[in-house]
């Protein structure tokens, strides 16, 4: 999925579908979900302007503590050729035909410029290298410093 406009692009599988209006309702650039119910696995991308990723990855444990997260992990990651942060953390699952109670969520913050992207990838199940594999496929425009 390619979205020059936003800065970026991503590879999901074939048979997900975007989702704006997902995307609009928590205020992301993009999202996409597997196409069945319940949704097995989601990916988010966000832009957060003028802003660091220790800023953001603070905004974002308050905002996911707020909503009932858990089991929060935070290590170093290289995303896109840049270092950023992952964040690892369970989330009350919201799907109503989910068949567990809690998702496993993971955010990426990745700098780009004084802009920080984030890409937040969500399994009900998690499945080995998926996490992987989609921000291995993230490609990042170089966003010029004002």
């Amino acid at each position: 999925m390619k979205r020059p406009d936003d800065g970026f692009s991503i590879g999901v599988p074939a048979a997900w579908n975007e989702d704006p209006e997902s995307a609009r309702s928590v205020r992301a650039l993009w999202t996409a979900m597997a196409p069945t119910r319940p949704t097995p696995a989601w990916v988010y991308v966000f832009k957060k302007t003028r802003s660091t990723v220790p800023a953001e990855v603070a905004a974002a444990r308050l905002n996911i503590e707020r909503y009932g997260g858990t089991d929060f992990t935070q290590s170093a990651a290289t995303v896109a050729g840049r270092d950023g942060l992952r964040l690892d953390f369970l989330f009350p699952n919201r799907d109503s035909n989910a068949t567990v109670p809690m998702a496993h969520d993971v955010e990426f913050f990745v700098p780009n410029g004084r802009d920080v992207l984030i890409l937040a990838v969500g399994q009900n199940t998690p499945q080995p290298g998926f996490v992987e594999q989609v921000v291995a496929s993230l490609r990042v425009r170089e966003l010029a410093l004002p």
